[in-house]
């Protein structure tokens, strides 16, 4: 069976995107963060007939998390943590005493129940906690005297689980997927026919309705399957990890180099699609096939030239041969028109979706982009390509707005704008299909998570493919300030590090406490004191009240400091800042020093290469020189803005960068004046104009 169980579309939430935009959600609902507390019940009975006296309160430590373990019932299992502190004792007629505390970690876990819910908005994956039932805790001690047997029993009763369950279900019904599918789905294309002199409001409109959507739970992810209203009726069990079964289809990529040519045609290479990616879809190729159906029937008769009507269109995903490259896949376009003269005549273009990348090193004119352009047309008259491109531009109406979870992001540009300037000018647009494409999606950009609080995200598109089995479309989209910090807000406070010693901005060590614990800044105390690992010398320290001592800066530009590459760091916060009281953190690191190039090294070139640059000189436009090698300087104070921006491509993409260090100069420096053809006048001077060279000391600071 196809990857999509006959469903018009099929979509795969992995299990880290789905806990990220839960816990985003549960954030801006404001009820499961660190300030959530809940009481626990002050009378409990415990076996044996005795009844235990609590007081105290429980803090969330964690968001509720999610796991996804395939299973018939398709549940998926929740776990929630809380950190308690409790006095407590074996007699309520006696009051419970202060002096004995304790402090231990509540753990539940619960089988809760999925749903997809078929919105006004949209269709989305969602987890309501109004089942959520914890039937069993684990406590675990973690300060204070040994946890008695009693006490456990009553931490562990129906109770203290009764009030943890009715917590949790009062944060309501959350969305765990971004918008899969529209519920109704509608698009109306205009056209322009210039050379019959015709305009048309609705050249053709496309409606479906969702008429179905289930889900199956896999191990780690969990597929939603959508069915349309007379297109489809997909089967739940062939819904399969979209994530991880990435079919057999090629994924097609184009490299950029320096001496490729902006109008040149791409000879894109086919390589196996990879697992991964936080949300996958595909579209249905059967669907695809009966939507065009359902267009051609509108769209026939319609006459695009004085000479030419078009009778008939379809669209279906195939593999063919390309001529001197062999079998590749695309999305077959076949028309039928009727020519005054020929008669009736069919041809068909093909389809193929593509990723142009930088494959070089520096800056580029060409970002990397997902673009879709026509590989093969069948038909050699120039008008035929004309008609070829006009279809093209029925099947980007057709197919690619169904892709709503990248739309919805905004990752595909509305298609609205490209598809009337495809039949309004088609020689114009059939050049650009034929030589490099038209954008589908940046591949990269920064975005935020669709949820209140709009957190800042990165958004990967990772693949969009054509395959035998429909449309392929997947993307990663991480949130950081969620993700990175995970769902753990227990500690009471975090430690921040800017250790880069390619900058000659100094080392930086700041401590900030939770939201919770803002009350105690004006009375707390804090020490710092960074320490080089080799031989254990205090490097810096800084203690004192909190809020004037929270920050550590170690100037790096000195010789003792500037080529250690590994510091200690201990961090210590107490409550009370006088008397050194009441330890409320306390933290040692092991900092590892990060640098993109290797400044124990002074000097560095690279090979003769083409450099492209823009600039208020160049008028904005993108220029292109050939750079013969120059000599750089490592040194934080020295670096210039090319060498920066090179080291840190190549770090970025785990290459070498072609870089060759060197220790001495090759020339007497006594002679640096003289040399300055062979060096670079921002690293050795600070620039063409100036006429001083710098220190050649690594760790000199600039004026």
């Amino acid at each position: 069976m196809a990857r999509h169980g006959g469903f018009a579309i099929a979509a795969t939430v992995g299990e880290a995107f789905a806990n990220q935009t839960m816990w985003a959600a549960v954030g801006d609902l404001g009820l499961l963060s660190g300030k959530q507390v809940f009481a626990l019940p002050t009378i409990v009975p415990i076996l044996g007939g005795q009844v235990v006296h609590l007081a105290g309160i429980a803090v969330f430590e964690r968001r509720p998390t999610v796991t996804f373990k395939a299973n018939p019932g398709n549940s998926v299992r929740l776990t929630a943590t809380a950190v308690a502190y409790a006095s407590a004792s074996l007699d309520p007629g006696t009051p419970v005493s202060f002096d004995e505390t304790w402090r231990f970690r509540i753990t539940g876990d619960a089988d809760v129940g999925l749903d997809v819910e078929v919105a006004n908005d949209g269709v989305f994956l969602r987890w309501d906690p109004a089942q959520t039932t914890f039937n069993a805790l684990g406590v675990v001690p973690l300060e204070g005297p040994a946890l008695p047997a009693w006490l456990v029993a009553a931490i562990n009763s129906s109770a203290v689980r009764d009030s943890l369950t009715a917590t949790m279900r009062a944060s309501g019904p959350l969305r765990i997927s971004p918008k899969l599918v529209d519920d109704h789905l509608e698009h109306i294309q205009p056209a322009k026919f210039p050379k019959t002199n015709t305009s048309l409001f609705q050249w053709f409109k496309i409606e479906a309705d969702v008429s179905r959507a289930v889900l199956r739970v896999n191990d780690g992810s969990v597929t939603v399957g959508v069915d349309f209203a007379g297109l489809s009726a997909g089967d739940p069990t062939g819904l399969v990890d979209l994530i991880t079964n990435v079919g057999s289809d090629p994924v097609y990529r184009w490299p950029i180099f320096d001496n490729t040519f902006p109008d040149e045609r791409p000879t894109i290479v086919g390589v196996g699609a990879k697992p991964g990616g936080d949300v996958a879809v595909l579209f249905n190729g059967d669907v695809i096939a009966a939507i065009a159906g359902r267009v051609s029937a509108q769209v026939a008769g319609t006459r695009v030239d004085p000479a030419i009507t078009l009778q008939s269109v379809s669209a279906h995903p195939v593999t063919f041969t390309k001529p001197l490259r062999g079998q590749e896949t695309g999305l077959e376009l076949a028309f039928t028109v009727s020519h005054n003269v020929a008669g009736d005549i069919s041809g068909r273009a093909l389809l193929q979706p593509y990723l142009l990348y930088d494959g070089e090193f520096g800056p580029t004119p060409f970002p990397e982009s997902w673009l879709l352009y026509i590989g093969l047309v069948e038909i050699d008259e120039p008008w035929w390509v004309d008609i070829a491109v006009t279809v093209a531009g029925i099947v980007l109406a057709v197919a690619f707005p169904y892709l709503t979870p990248l739309l919805a992001m905004g990752v595909i540009a509305v298609l609205d704008d490209i598809i009337p300037s495809a039949i309004s000018n088609v020689e114009q647009k059939g050049q650009r299909a034929l030589g490099r494409g038209v954008l589908l999606a940046r591949a990269v950009k920064s975005t935020t998570l669709p949820t209140a609080k709009a957190q800042p995200a990165w958004l990967d598109v990772d693949r969009v493919s054509v395959s035998l089995d429909g449309l392929d479309a997947v993307i990663s989209l991480v949130a950081w300030s969620v993700r990175g910090a995970g769902a753990v807000v227990e500690a009471p406070a975090r430690v921040d590090l800017a250790f880069d010693a390619g900058s000659p901005v100094p080392y930086a060590v700041s401590v900030t406490l939770i939201d919770d614990l803002q009350p105690l800044v004006q009375d707390a105390g804090v020490r710092i004191v960074v320490r080089r690992t080799s031989d254990g010398v205090e490097l810096a320290r800084s203690e004192g009240p909190f809020a004037q001592a929270r920050q550590l800066l170690l100037d790096h530009l000195d010789p003792e400091v500037y080529f250690v590459d590994e510091f200690d760091v201990e961090v210590r916060v107490w409550v009370n800042g006088a008397s050194l009281a009441g330890l409320l953190f306390a933290q040692d690191r092991k900092v590892q020093i990060s640098d993109v190039l290797d400044r124990h090294h002074p000097f560095v070139t690279w090979s003769e290469h083409w450099a492209h640059f823009q600039n208020p000189g160049t008028g904005g436009q993108w220029w292109h020189r050939r750079a013969v090698a120059t000599l750089h300087r490592t040194a934080a104070s020295a670096r210039c803005r090319s060498l920066r921006m090179r080291a840190e491509r190549a770090a970025e993409i785990g290459r070498s960068g072609g870089f060759s260090l060197s220790d001495d100069l090759p020339f007497d420096p006594a002679t640096l004046r003289k040399q300055r053809g062979a060096v670079c006048d921002f690293c050795f001077f600070g620039g063409p104009d100036k006429s001083e060279p710098f220190s050649l000391d690594s760790w000199f600071r600039r004026t």
